[in-house]
């Protein structure tokens, strides 16, 4: 499973500048063979300052973002954000 395309948009609208799509891709692994990617996306509101700062904590972000964006979070009382994943099928 990998993250999509729009995985965490919202907050990375937040947390930068210029965010940007995460890549798709189809990585290889020897001796498997890739049967299909299924696609999975939820969109869900997070309603508490401390459920925001949790996410955000457990992403790769909070070790990235510029100062100027993670005081842009601690100012949101809520958000609703997308979570998007491509789960790859291999056999």
């Amino acid at each position: 499973m990998v993250p999509g395309a729009k995985h965490l948009w919202e907050l990375k609208q937040v947390l930068y500048d210029a965010p940007y799509e995460n890549e798709e891709k189809t990585e290889t692994y020897p001796g498997f063979t890739h049967e299909e990617v299924v696609p999975v996306e939820t969109v869900f509101p997070l309603t508490e300052k401390q459920d925001l700062f949790d996410l955000f904590r457990m992403t790769p972000y909070y070790w990235k973002t510029p100062k100027a964006g993670s005081a842009r979070l601690a100012a949101l009382h809520e958000l609703t954000v997308t979570a998007s994943f491509r789960i790859h099928v291999l056999w």
